[in-house]
């Protein structure tokens, strides 16, 4: 796969936070390039999917609307018009990713992406696609301390982001997790204040 589609398949994960069967299971009629939307949806037994192994999205929900930045959007209908559009099996299908050869991208075909990236940067030894997600969760959780938002809201926030219902437990887990560590930074910054007391006024 081209280096570029590579680039964009790792921004669609980090810019979105979708998971891999929602980025597999995207179709060119799913993307708005006037509004620079994106409807994410899970479709069981997809009739237009002719992969033998369907990647269907983890849980059952309507499409949810995310906005594309310009510069992800521009790269996306780039990938559109030039580089998918060279493979005739690629007009048989709606799928967005395609795999080299024209076929609807595949989940095996998407570990295999990120074997390659793994091998060409050792650094980044852990480098999967969920790992992505958790980053970008991570990300959210910056976003939401510099907006302010109250606990509640940030839940529900996370969970329309993240495609989790608002029953789920999950985005709490997150939002506990990113409680703790608040406080233990907040431990380490009164340890490390304490000593620079100590040190100034000696």
């Amino acid at each position: 796969m081209p280096k570029s589609a590579t680039e964009l398949i790792v921004r669609w994960f980090m810019g979105l936070g979708i998971r891999r069967g929602e980025l597999l299971g995207l179709k060119i009629t799913d993307l708005n390039f006037r509004s620079n939307e994106a409807f994410v949806a899970r479709r069981a037994d997809d009739p237009s999917d002719p992969r033998a192994n369907q990647p269907n999205a983890k849980t059952v929900r309507p499409p949810v609307a995310h906005d594309m930045s310009d510069d992800l959007a521009r790269q996306t209908k780039a990938y559109v018009l030039r580089e998918r559009r060279q493979f005739a099996k690629a007009r048989s299908h709606p799928f967005l990713f395609v795999a080299n050869g024209g076929a609807p991208l595949s989940l095996r075909g998407l570990n295999k992406i990120f074997d390659v990236l793994r091998k060409r940067h050792p650094e980044f030894t852990d480098l999967f696609p969920h790992l992505i997600r958790h980053t970008t969760n991570f990300n959210f959780s910056k976003i939401a301390d510099e907006q302010g938002m109250d606990p509640e809201k940030e839940k529900k926030t996370r969970s329309q982001l993240f495609g989790w219902s608002e029953t789920s437990k999950t985005a709490e887990t997150y939002t506990r997790r990113e409680i703790e560590r608040k406080a233990r930074e907040a431990s380490l910054r009164l340890q490390n204040d304490m000593v620079k007391f100590i040190n100034d006024s000696q």
